[in-house]
């Protein structure tokens, strides 16, 4: 079969002989990066408890210009569209059937990753998520309520608080009051 990597804890006992597994912890930046773009697909199994929102994961697989499937979560495939609803699966059956076609087609494979990619970088980038804060909750559903993505505590942030606090906690701020001490 097709081979599989395996990143995490996994008991190897019955595995199939395709599976092999790399424990440990792969460190944020750029070795998670090159972990997400060597593999042709990469597949992250959520919590069943994480029944709303969605995890970073697939934002970060996409944005190393890695190909993920996810399991189906609704605010997932709300927010992406038909693109998170080809990249989302509810079932084994499902992430075969995905896996198959992703694995045979990856001129397709290319092209859904291009279009998340695209997605993540217009709207889900520090200054888009900050500028969705800073409107506090300006975004409206049917209902007249918040929309999920803007639900928030507290009033809305303003732009030149969010600046301030980036420039007093940023690496040369820590630099600055250290050479100050």
């Amino acid at each position: 079969g097709t081979p599989v990597t395996f990143y995490g804890n996994l008991d190897p006992t019955g595995a199939p002989a395709n599976l092999s597994a790399v424990g440990g912890y792969i460190s944020a930046g750029r070795p998670l990066a090159d972990t997400f773009a060597r593999h042709a697909i990469t597949i992250d199994v959520s919590n069943p408890a994480f029944i709303n929102g969605y995890g970073h994961k697939p934002l970060l697989c996409f944005g190393a210009g890695g190909f993920m499937l996810c399991s189906r979560k609704r605010d997932f495939v709300e927010t992406f569209g038909e693109a998170g609803e080809a990249v989302s699966y509810g079932s084994a059956e499902e992430l075969a059937g995905k896996v198959d076609l992703y694995l045979s087609r990856p001129r397709l494979r290319a092209e859904l990753a291009a279009e998340m990619r695209d997605r993540i970088a217009a709207n889900h980038s520090l200054h888009a998520t900050l500028a969705r804060a800073c409107r506090g909750g300006e975004d409206r559903d049917a209902a007249g309520h918040p929309a999920a993505h803007c639900r928030c505590a507290g009033p809305p942030a303003r732009a030149e608080d969010l600046e301030h606090m980036a420039v007093e906690s940023g690496p040369a701020a820590r630099d600055a009051r250290r050479r100050r001490d």
